[in-house]
């Protein structure tokens, strides 16, 4: 596996925390893990809509405390 990245949308709302996401994942090597921090489920559901259909794969999910984590895989 290759470098984890970490970003945080806690306090973004959809769809600039959909656009962030896609951005950060454009930018990172095949291997790369992507871990998003979020609190609105609407973009929770919204980047694995996006991700299913896409060569990357989200490989975990937590939710603790009202926040979301969404672990990605760059594919």
């Amino acid at each position: 596996m290759g470098a984890t990245v970490r970003l945080d949308l806690v306090n973004l709302i959809s769809p600039l925390g959909l656009l962030k996401c896609k951005s950060a994942l454009n930018k990172m090597n095949s291997g790369d893990l992507l871990e998003v921090s979020l609190q609105d489920p609407e973009v929770f559901k919204n980047i694995i809509k996006i991700i299913e259909p896409s060569h990357d794969q989200v490989v975990r999910t937590d939710r603790e405390n009202g926040c979301f984590r969404l672990f990605i895989e760059k594919g």
